[in-house]
């Protein structure tokens, strides 16, 4: 019986996407990497109320709070990617492995084995083609990932520049009711960045 709870404990254990540190700490810590990666693009930092309420959004998930998923999706140019490179920053910072890809080369690899390893951070959702032929047979790759990671519980952090309505039309009524159910989101409003 004490196999079989240690062998639960550890398929588990990729749900621990949790940070350990208080959330002040974390807010700190997420902060920290957005400014920094804003400042490399010779931006200057001068964060607005969505930012600020996105990084504090953020944080609490990171802490445990929300749903398993993340969808951060709204407008170009908003954010969203500086965030998902900020998320990754701040859980190498505290030692917790994540592996970010974009949609597009998730559905160009053949063997999308990699994306069942770690707490995954997709961008550019809807920019990839939605089927891939192998051998004669179709599949939706990203259909697939996103309903099998999402039935494990597996922690899955994604942006889109696709609004719902869109999704829908892209994905279906099943994976927008997916996104709706399991995902905690964050609507980027504001205008571009760039």
């Amino acid at each position: 019986m004490e196999t079989l709870r240690q062998t639960i404990l550890k398929e588990k254990d990729i749900q621990n996407y949790k940070v350990s540190s208080e959330y002040k700490d974390v807010l700190d810590v997420l902060t920290m990497a957005y400014t920094t990666l804003v400042e490399c693009r010779g931006k200057k930092v001068d964060m607005n109320q969505q930012q600020k309420e996105t990084i504090s959004i953020v944080s609490r998930w990171l802490c445990g709070e929300g749903k398993v998923g993340l969808l951060l999706y709204g407008t170009y140019g908003t954010g969203k990617t500086t965030m998902l490179n900020s998320i990754l920053y701040t859980m190498r910072y505290y030692n917790r492995r994540y592996l970010m890809t974009s949609a597009k080369s998730i559905v160009e690899v053949p063997d999308e084995n990699y994306v069942w390893e770690y707490p995954l951070i997709i961008d550019e959702l809807g920019r990839e083609p939605n089927t891939r032929k192998s051998f004669g047979n179709e599949s939706e790759p990203m259909i697939d990932i996103i309903v099998r990671r999402e039935k494990m519980g597996y922690p899955t952090i994604i942006a889109t520049n696709l609004t719902d309505e869109e999704i829908k039309v892209k994905y279906g009524l099943y994976i927008a009711d997916r996104f709706r159910g399991s995902y905690s989101r964050i609507f980027y409003r504001n205008k571009s960045y760039r």
